[in-house]
């Protein structure tokens, strides 16, 4: 439509990372609505207004890059999410022949509002909410720090942001990746910035490994030479005691049973003593 096209002239490009300051992600204000009117400072008593939490300082001009506008019909092309946010959501439309990716930008933990029922839903197009009935929230009410204990949620304005296939691969991805950066120098596609971290990795680890192979080799050399010097000593104290000479053979009797000892068989008759015999002369006596 035209208007697209007259949005699309006037776009702000936002090439670099743009980083916030700690505030805009941590500090939560109690905002009331009446009349139009955003109330910070003072307490509104009328029934009919209404509150909500707001993420960021009170003057949030500074959480944003230069030329930004709270505005749903405002976006940066191409575009980079700022450091902290990521694409909440996004869609794709045909521009000039050329597909064109439009996002929603939100802090990291919020999703994308899909509401319009309430007015400061039109400047707050990030929510995150919470079920949780004894959450307790802390916040800045009227210059005041205070707290309140309920189921409720928090807004935050997002960043709307559109590119094409020729700008860069994915700026959420690069955003998340890519070095906080305000300065002037462009960032590259994901894949690139990708690429040459992995070259300097690639590059320790060639160094890395033929260190740590000359020190693993070093180590089995040494463990080695300690299991050589105990064998050979285990080998020279381990000798065999039946080849010392010093082992010795139990005693035993000699045979399978007692000894049987017999007189020596001499053949001497000078020796031996007559043999004594009773004389043939000597009547026989009988009993009657």
């Amino acid at each position: 439509t035209l208007g697209t096209k007259i949005m699309t002239a006037t776009a702000i490009p936002l090439t670099t990372v743009f980083s916030p300051a700690a505030a805009c992600t941590t500090d939560t204000w109690y905002i009331e609505y009446l009349s139009g009117t955003y109330h910070y400072d003072n307490a509104i008593s009328a029934t009919d207004a209404g509150w909500w939490l707001s993420q960021g300082p009170k003057e949030w001009s500074s959480c944003f890059p230069s030329g930004y506008k709270a505005a749903t019909d405002f976006y940066f092309s191409p575009g980079l999410c700022p450091s902290g946010y990521t694409v909440a959501s996004q869609s794709t439309d045909s521009l000039d022949g050329n597909v064109e990716t439009r996002a929603t930008c939100c802090p990291s933990g919020y999703s994308a509002q899909t509401e319009n029922g309430l007015v400061w839903y039109s400047t707050n197009r990030c929510t995150s909410t919470n079920s949780n009935s004894n959450h307790a929230w802390t916040f800045t009410k009227t210059n005041e720090i205070s707290s309140m204990t309920t189921a409720d949620g928090i807004n935050a304005k997002a960043v709307f942001i559109r590119w094409q296939s020729t700008d860069f691969t994915s700026p959420s991805a690069t955003s998340m990746g890519a070095t906080t950066n305000t300065g002037s120098s462009t960032v590259s596609p994901t894949a690139t910035s990708q690429d040459t971290s992995a070259d300097g990795k690639s590059s320790e680890a060639w160094i890395a490994g033929p260190v740590i192979g000359a020190v693993f080799a070093c180590t089995l050399v040494a463990l080695a030479a300690i299991w050589f010097t105990r064998r050979k000593y285990k080998q020279k104290t381990n000798v065999n005691p039946a080849q010392s000479g010093l082992w010795y053979h139990k005693r035993e009797l000699g045979g399978d049973g007692p000894a049987v000892f017999e007189a020596p068989a001499d053949t001497n008759s000078s020796s031996k003593k007559p043999l004594g015999e009773l004389s043939a002369a000597n009547p026989v006596s009988e009993l009657p």
